[in-house]
């Protein structure tokens, strides 16, 4: 069964007709975005993604965005991301909200998966443990926590998102800053996608992966407000070590791969 996508009259599949568009042409190099890369077991990282460009969040945040550990880095655009998006909470009362996981190394995930093995062994035999563990934190090597892009935001009282009143806030406005849940088995993990693909996202009421899966089948994805187009996102598969684009002139773009064979343009109009 493909993706389950929600009819919305703000989002149509075809060129918006007053559009002056351009072709242009990328180069894997210049593609090289792992922004939106599905990064799992049967997706693993691409052997030429650089590491990511990280820094510590409290610090680069300004100590406006609340942490578990003044440890818990992220990337430079992630963190300008959550810095917005925890003023807004603020603003309505939403406080009891912290980052509490940042962007990991490999090491690091093999570091908390024997951790909590070892913890789990405690009270259960070393396989259930072993088991347990792995169902519950990324795979050494897989995760979109290897990158800059991905947070977890958890609640101080340790409920459910959904359960609590800030945790609902926090859903309902996250997209309007570029962020979005990866999906039901990570319910704590956002990814910063930008705001064009967020609000995608969002009208579809599409996870990370199915959305790609969307993406790939339609080509094209215009976003409306107001009666007029906002954001125009494209989907082209890469021909060898090139994508080719019609993109509109004069609109901010942003381009990346998805580690399955394509390339993604994401325009502002």
């Amino acid at each position: 069964m493909g993706p389950q996508v929600r009819k919305v009259s703000a989002v149509s599949y075809q060129l918006p007709a007053q559009l002056d568009c351009l072709p242009q042409i990328f180069t894997r190099a210049q593609l090289i975005c792992g922004r939106m890369m599905l990064i799992d077991a049967q997706h693993p990282a691409p052997t030429d993604l650089p590491p990511p460009n990280t820094v510590s969040i409290a610090q680069y945040g300004n100590g406006m965005v609340p942490v578990r550990s003044l440890s818990i880095c992220s990337g430079y655009e992630t963190i300008a991301a959550l810095k917005s998006l925890f003023s807004q909470l603020r603003s309505t009362g939403a406080e009891g909200l912290y980052v509490c996981q940042g962007s990991v190394s490999v090491a690091q995930q093999r570091q908390t998966l024997v951790r909590q093995t070892r913890l789990l062994m405690k009270t259960l035999p070393p396989d259930e443990a072993a088991g347990l563990a792995r169902k519950s934190f990324d795979l050494p090597g897989t995760g979109s926590l290897l990158q800059e892009y991905t947070v977890e935001i958890c609640t101080s009282n340790g409920q459910r998102l959904e359960e609590d009143t800030q945790g609902q806030r926090l859903l309902q406005l996250c997209w309007r800053y570029g962020f979005v849940r990866e999906s039901s088995e990570r319910p704590f993990r956002f990814r910063y996608v930008g705001k064009a693909h967020a609000t995608a996202m969002t009208y579809l009421n599409l996870d990370f992966e199915n959305y790609l899966d969307w993406l790939h089948q339609k080509g094209i994805i215009t976003v409306m407000a107001g009666g007029q187009p906002k954001y125009l996102i494209l989907c082209s598969p890469l021909q060898g070590d090139y994508a080719a684009f019609m993109l509109p002139a004069n609109a901010a773009c942003e381009i990346s791969l998805d580690n399955m064979g394509y390339a993604l343009a994401a325009c502002t109009l």
